[in-house]
């Protein structure tokens, strides 16, 4: 059963932003589920800083985190 996302941690957010330096990125979490929408050119950055990233998502009670493969797409709600 599909659920709409909702509302994220805003340190969450702020963490993922920080530690990539992205300013245009997305967060949506499902439940026990995190994820990260980025421009596709950055996922190699988001992936050198995975740890940290980790870390950070599995305290705030999240299982799984996954990268969005089509990368982040401008207006996208869904």
């Amino acid at each position: 059963m599909y659920q709409l996302p909702f509302m994220f941690k805003n340190c969450t957010l702020g963490f993922l932003q920080e530690i990539t330096g992205f300013i245009n990125c997305r967060l949506r979490i499902y439940e026990d589920i995190a994820r990260i929408e980025i421009p596709a050119d950055k996922f190699k950055l988001l992936i050198e800083n995975k740890f940290d990233l980790i870390n950070e998502l599995t305290s705030q009670g999240l299982k799984y985190i996954t990268l969005d493969i089509e990368g982040l797409k401008s207006g996208s709600m869904d």
